[in-house]
């Protein structure tokens, strides 16, 4: 197996005409594919980008984060007080989770643009 960009999300697809063998894989949530850690999930004909509940950032999850936790608010040190929105990933005046981030949406597109090459 070869990956061009280990650092993108990518998906594969299985289709299981075994329903047993399907729900045992859905609830083990992840295994590991040449070394890889790879996430398990229904798939979903319309998907979201992945964005970690530690740093805020897209296109990776909580538990391979490297990063230091941040605040989803101001994307300051995780405990802070500060009233101020600022996106980590675009900077803006909004919360982090805010779907309306032109990050978020860039990403929705490529998404989109993704599902429609399927």
């Amino acid at each position: 197996m070869f990956i061009e960009n280990p650092t993108e999300p990518a998906t594969v697809k299985l289709e299981l005409e075994n329903i047993q063998i399907r729900d045992q894989l859905l609830q083990c949530e992840y295994m590991y594919i040449a070394g890889n850690l790879c996430f398990i999930s229904k798939f979903q004909t319309i998907r979201e980008p992945v964005q970690c509940m530690n740093c805020y950032r897209f296109n990776h999850v909580t538990l391979v984060c490297k990063s230091e936790q941040y605040c989803i608010s101001c994307g300051d040190t995780k405990d802070c007080t500060s009233t101020v929105f600022k996106c980590v990933s675009c900077g803006q005046n909004h919360r982090a989770d805010n779907k309306d981030c032109i990050k978020y949406q860039e990403l929705i597109e490529k998404l989109k643009q993704q599902q429609h090459n399927e």
